[in-house]
């Protein structure tokens, strides 16, 4: 079986082995950018601990205390690649702010109750946010976009 390698500058490369390659950078079918969801271990960030988001993990999740704490996301590495957040301790209130965001109206996601989670796309120049909503009690109110 042949290996195959896929990459925004050769496109599709057959050679000898077996296997299949993205390249590092992602891969666009056309203007749509193949999902990428980056292999490092989760992170998870304990209450009073503000601080910037891993853009080297897909999945963060949150707590904040009594205070209220703020995390950055900086720009992503790869078009295509996705980050999820998920705010697990809501003793006081949780703000992401985004570094690049897609449009001035979406760079803020306000999380104040356990299960609200936002997942993110980095477009290769800002980032979009696909969804927020509560995964703990169906809440449809939290988390805010502004």
């Amino acid at each position: 079986m042949p290996k195959v390698t896929i990459n925004n500058t050769q496109g599709i490369k057959i050679t000898a082995g077996s296997g299949l390659a993205l390249g590092s950078q992602g891969v666009d079918i056309g203007s749509v950018p193949v999902g990428f969801y980056p292999t490092a271990a989760p992170e998870d960030i304990a209450a009073g601990n503000p601080g910037a988001l891993s853009v080297s993990t897909y999945f963060s999740t949150v707590g904040s205390d009594a205070g209220g704490d703020t995390w950055t996301l900086a720009d992503g590495v790869v078009k295509g690649q996705m980050k999820k957040i998920l705010f697990v301790d809501a003793t006081g209130t949780g703000l992401v702010s985004i570094t690049s965001p897609v449009d001035a109206d979406n760079n803020l996601i306000t999380m104040t109750q356990v299960g609200d989670q936002a997942l993110l796309e980095w477009n290769g120049s800002a980032w979009r946010i696909l969804s927020v909503c509560n995964i703990a009690g169906g809440n449809i109110t939290t988390p805010v976009i502004s």
